[in-house]
């Protein structure tokens, strides 16, 4: 902001000064209002490049936030300072759906989940077609709600349509297919995630024998998944 205003009344004190010179210089009242006419169009094409520069400078200033703030995360004890950095921007800028995001996370590392669903829920209503958003945002209703809720499950859906083997989108929607005893989609959505798992690791094992045990339980879905 200082810089901004800086920039201005030195354009404005230089405003002054050429209009001094020009008039000294022109031959008459008429050069006079012609070449003035044109250094105000000028200097003002200047103040708005200024403005702009101003808000380019905001931009530069919050992305530097955001790298500051993943340092931070690597120091456990600066936590909850970085928590009330966020709600402070949060509160000061509520379409900030970035901070929203990190906000949602921080709570959720501490495991309230409660706020960590209202943080995800704006940086959500903000940033819709965000994949990670999205993932995150389902995990929350999940883990304060103890369910994926029809909503929950309509959203990691169009996570698939944009990106059909989001590991983290399959992975909820088989072990919530499996909550409700609809194993044969449980089984559909493990398989999935078995392609793009190297074989011989100890995901694909873990998901190899859920699948197996999975085949011998009868299929009792009573909801549409």
């Amino acid at each position: 902001m200082i810089l901004f205003y800086s920039l201005t009344i030195l354009t404005l004190c230089m405003l002054v000064v050429a209009l001094f010179i020009l008039y000294k210089v022109a031959d008459n009242f008429k050069n006079f209002s012609v070449l003035s006419g044109i250094l105000i169009l000028s200097l003002s094409l200047g103040l708005w490049w200024n403005q702009d520069l101003y808000l380019w400078y905001q931009h530069l200033s919050q992305q530097q936030a955001y790298l500051q703030a993943k340092k931070i995360l690597k120091q456990p004890g600066k936590v909850k300072e970085l928590i009330k950095r966020l709600e402070f921007q949060v509160a000061h800028h509520p379409d900030d759906a970035k901070a929203w995001f990190l906000l949602g996370r921080l709570y959720a590392s501490d495991n309230h989940w409660t706020k960590a669903h209202d943080a995800l829920f704006q940086a959500y209503r903000l940033d819709p077609n965000n994949n990670k958003t999205s993932i995150f945002y389902v995990e929350t209703i999940w883990q304060s709600q103890g369910k994926i809720t029809d909503h929950g499950r309509l959203i990691l859906e169009k996570v698939l349509k944009k990106d059909a083997n989001q590991p983290d989108a399959l992975i909820m929607l088989a072990a919530d297919a499996k909550d409700h005893q609809c194993y044969q989609q449980a089984i559909a959505y493990w398989q999935r995630i078995l392609v793009i798992l190297p074989k011989d690791s100890e995901m694909a094992q873990a998901i190899t024998d859920a699948i197996k045990k999975a085949r011998k339980k009868k299929d009792k879905c009573l909801i549409k998944i």
